[in-house]
């Protein structure tokens, strides 16, 4: 993958991790843990700065909501893709991580919030 699309070059969105899932249902754990170790930091930086502006104002809370939700799903399929991948460590320092930020900000999980 990363000779056809490389993350250099073409920095991945949310939609690779369609492609990191595909990979690891065909047994490319490998690849599919490459991909999605190459934009957790990216992920994790902006999901906190969502969660920061949730806490600014309605409106803010309400201008990034969609994004906020992207990055959240993106951390979910994740943590589920590196426990089937074998990478049990990644996965559970991920939703650790994941749990701290959400802590930090005060942001319910997404299984905890009311529907609207």
């Amino acid at each position: 993958m990363d000779q056809l699309f490389p993350a250099s070059s073409i920095p991945y969105d949310f939609n690779m991790i369609n492609v990191a899932q595909v990979y690891q249902r065909l047994g490319e754990n490998e690849k599919a843990m490459d991909i999605v170790k190459s934009m957790k930091d990216r992920v994790m930086s902006e999901l906190e700065y969502y969660y920061k502006m949730t806490q600014q104002s309605k409106l803010t809370a309400s201008m990034f909501e969609d994004d906020k939700l992207r990055s959240e799903t993106w951390v979910y399929y994740t943590i589920d893709l590196s426990r089937k991948a074998g990478d049990a460590d990644f996965s559970q320092a991920l939703d650790k991580e994941w749990e701290t930020l959400r802590m930090k900000y005060g942001i319910l999980a997404p299984n905890e919030r009311g529907r609207k």
